[in-house]
C-alpha cells in the first residue's frame, strides 16, 4: 500500500491509464476472464486487429493473473478494479511466498522478511509498477522449495510440485518463465554432489518428470507465440539488446512511493529503469 499510495484508497477509481501499457495490461486482464470460461481454446484470437488471428501473442497473455482477477469481473467489478488488485496482490503474494519459503529454511522471520521484501520491493517492481507481468514472481520461491525437497526427500509429490509450481509462473510472464527455468536449473546445478549420492537416476527421473509436467502445460501457451513470429517476423537484434542493457544507475532508480522524490529521482535517465525501451517501439 505505501510504494503504491494512494492507490489502495479507491483502486475501483484510480488508475495509471496515463500508461498505455496499463491499459493494454487491464484489457488482457479483462480479455482472459472474458474468453477462458467460453472458448478456452481460442483465447489467444483477442478481439483486437481483426481479422488477425492470435493477436494476444502480440503481447503477454498473463494467464494466471487473468483467472486471479476473473471473479471480480464475473461479480461485476470493473477491469480497472480488477487490475489494481492484481497489483496489490502480485506485490503481496511476492513476498509472502519468499518469506514463507526463507522462514522455512533458516527458521528466521527476519530472514524472511528481508527476503520477501527484496524480491517484492526493488528497482526492477517499482519501476514497473504499471507492468503486471513483473509483480506476479509468488510461484518462484515454490520453485526453488520443491526443488530443494526433492533432492532431500526424493518423493514425486515434490516433483509434481516443481512442475506445477514453474508452469503457473511461466504463465504470468514468458520473461518469467526464461528466469524460472534458469533459476531452477541453478538450483539444481550447484547441488550436484546431492543429486549423484545416493540414487542419481531417481533424481533424474524426477526432475524428468517435473520438466515434462511443466512442458505439458506451458506448451500448448507457447505455440501461439511461435506461430506469430514466424507470420509477423519479429525479431530481436542482439545490437539493440546491447544498446538498451542496463548499467548501474538503473537499479537505483525506482518509482516506489517511499523513494523517488526523496533520492532515486537522481538517478532516472528518462526510460523506464531495468526495462528494454525497444519494446514499446517495437510493438507500439
Amino acid at each position: 500500500m505505501l510504494h503504491t499510495w494512494p492507490l489502495a484508497t479507491s483502486p475501483g477509481g484510480l488508475s495509471r491509464h496515463d500508461n498505455a501499457d496499463t491499459m493494454l495490461n487491464t484489457w488482457i486482464v479483462a480479455w482472459v476472464a472474458h474468453q477462458a470460461p467460453r472458448d478456452p481454446l481460442h483465447l489467444f484470437d483477442a478481439n483486437i486487429f481483426h481479422p488477425e488471428p492470435r493477436a494476444l501473442a502480440f503481447s503477454e497473455h498473463m494467464t494466471v493473473q487473468g483467472v486471479m482477477g476473473a471473479p471480480v469481473l464475473w461479480l461485476g467489478g470493473s477491469p480497472v478494479l480488477a487490475y489494481n488488485l492484481l497489483v496489490l496482490a502480485g506485490l503481496a503474494l511476492s513476498a509472502w511466498s519468499m518469506w514463507l519459503v526463507v522462514r522455512r529454511w533458516t527458521g528466521s522471520h527476519a530472514a524472511g522478511a528481508l527476503a520477501g521484501s527484496l524480491l517484492a520491493f526493488n528497482a526492477h517492481t517499482l519501476t514497473r509498477l504499471p507492468h503486471l507481468q513483473a509483480l506476479h514472481v509468488e510461484f518462484l520461491p515454490v520453485v526453488l522449495l520443491a526443488a530443494d525437497r526433492l533432492l532431500e526427500r526424493r518423493r514425486v509429490r515434490d516433483a509434481v510440485v516443481l512442475g506445477l509450481a514453474a508452469a503457473l509462473q511461466s504463465l504470468t510472464s514468458n520473461y518469467l518463465l526464461v528466469f524460472t527455468a534458469m533459476a531452477a536449473g541453478v538450483a539444481v546445478a550447484v547441488r550436484a554432489a546431492e543429486w549423484y549420492r545416493p540414487s542419481p537416476a531417481r533424481v533424474t527421473a524426477l526432475l524428468a518428470l517435473a520438466a515434462g509436467i511443466a512442458a505439458a502445460i506451458v506448451t500448448p501457451f507457447l505455440i501461439p507465440y511461435y506461430l506469430a513470429q514466424r507470420e509477423q517476423g519479429l525479431t530481436r537484434g542482439l545490437d539493440e539488446v546491447a544498446r538498451y542493457s542496463s548499467t548501474w544507475r538503473d537499479y537505483l532508480a525506482t518509482a516506489g512511493r517511499l523513494h523517488y522524490a526523496a533520492w532515486s529521482h537522481r538517478f532516472a535517465e528518462g526510460t523506464t529503469a531495468l526495462f528494454p525501451a525497444w519494446w514499446r517501439r517495437s510493438w507500439p
